[in-house]
């Protein structure tokens, strides 16, 4: 499923210029009709009752050509890199695509910092809530998404580690994995929260309040 969205992905930076969904209220339904071909009473119905066993099955979209050929690059892709074996595929990719990823991320970081509103989205992030921290379920949010970013458990850790030298510091380079990945991670969150600043800004609604705002949107649409 990466592939796909990696694809996806490739298809968002021609659409981040041309814009074809126009309005910016219109984004989510051309992803879900135009983009994914999906009808709309189908997409409602997710939307409405996402888990009740009413919701539709496995549905298909429409066949869309640009999504197909992304998806055959990127395989093409992945093909050329697997095939050169580790050192000179996986390893070599990861020098290229890694620091591309946080380079690209510092970029995003640093053009939303001055955005309108974005001081009091990065203040909502700084700010611990107690309230919160005591909660189950948002241990249970931070151990999901953890075990899920860490790739915990997959079986193509055990593949990496069957090709590490015998002597090599197993807890370290865990730590470092650990630290890096989280530290990244923080890093990143402030674009996200600047953003989302800016959103809360422009719709005039306090940041407290912005997934009442999404659920509502998500029910007109």
């Amino acid at each position: 499923y990466y592939a796909v969205v990696i694809a996806w992905c490739g298809n968002y930076l021609v659409y981040s210029v041309t814009q074809p969904w126009g309005d910016v209220s219109q984004v989510n339904t051309f992803f879900d009709t135009d983009f994914l071909g999906l009808d709309d009473e189908i997409v409602a119905a997710y939307v409405e009752t996402p888990a009740s066993p009413e919701s539709p099955g496995l549905v298909f979209g429409r066949l869309n050509i640009n999504i197909l050929i992304s998806l055959a690059a990127v395989w093409g892709l992945n093909f050329l890199i697997t095939r050169r074996h580790l050192h000179h595929g996986i390893e070599l990719a990861n020098k290229i695509f890694i620091p591309l990823l946080i380079a690209l991320t510092a970029v995003l970081v640093a053009w939303s910092w001055n955005f309108e509103g974005a001081a009091d989205g990065r203040r909502l992030y700084t700010t611990p809530n107690w309230s919160l921290v005591f909660r189950p379920e948002t241990w249970t949010d931070a151990f999901s998404q953890i075990f899920f970013t860490l790739s915990l458990g997959f079986g193509i850790m055990v593949a990496y580690a069957s090709d590490l030298p015998k002597k090599t510091d197993v807890p370290s380079s865990a730590v470092l994995a650990a630290a890096g990945n989280c530290g990244f991670s923080v890093f990143a969150a402030f674009a996200v929260f600047s953003a989302i600043g800016m959103l809360a800004h422009r719709q005039g609604v306090e940041l407290a309040n912005m997934h009442q705002v999404a659920e509502e949107v998500a029910q007109l649409e």
